[in-house]
């Protein structure tokens, strides 16, 4: 088995902006029935296939869907042990990514991946509780 210890795992969840086609705005059904094109039968009905279309897909294309949560995984190693550590992100919160490293020591070295951003380690905006009462989406 390949060392996974050194991967962040991330899972985005999407859904589609509205709960049917019927919601949405004329530019945006007419946009959403030109991709359906595509997946439709020529025998089929491009109204009511894209109906159905909508419900069963949209939620994956950027232009008609959101994020509702984002999280983020490690493995982590810790003798003999490994242990999945992971972090969602969600409603007031969402899409703030923190990527957390536990060592065994303090002074352990981490060699520090390219992706990674800003070192947050004793930032308290970045503290659970602070994010309870202060979320990621008042910052701005």
């Amino acid at each position: 088995m390949k060392n996974l210890s050194n991967i962040l795992f991330i899972d985005i969840e999407t859904v589609s902006t509205h709960k049917s086609l019927n919601e949405m705005n004329d530019d945006l059904k007419e946009l959403w029935q030109k991709k359906c094109k595509y997946w439709i039968k020529e025998d089929e009905n491009i109204i009511d296939a894209s109906v159905e279309l909508y419900v069963e897909k949209a939620g994956i294309y950027a232009e008609f869907a959101k994020v509702v949560c984002i999280s983020v995984g490690i493995i982590d190693k810790n003798k003999n042990n490994k242990e999945i550590r992971l972090k969602s992100f969600f409603g007031d919160n969402e899409g703030l990514v923190i990527a957390e490293v536990e060592l065994e020591h303090e002074k352990d070295s981490f060699e520090i991946p390219d992706w990674l951003g800003k070192e947050v380690t004793g930032d308290i905006k970045y503290y659970n509780s602070h994010l309870s009462k202060f979320p990621f989406k008042n910052w701005i």
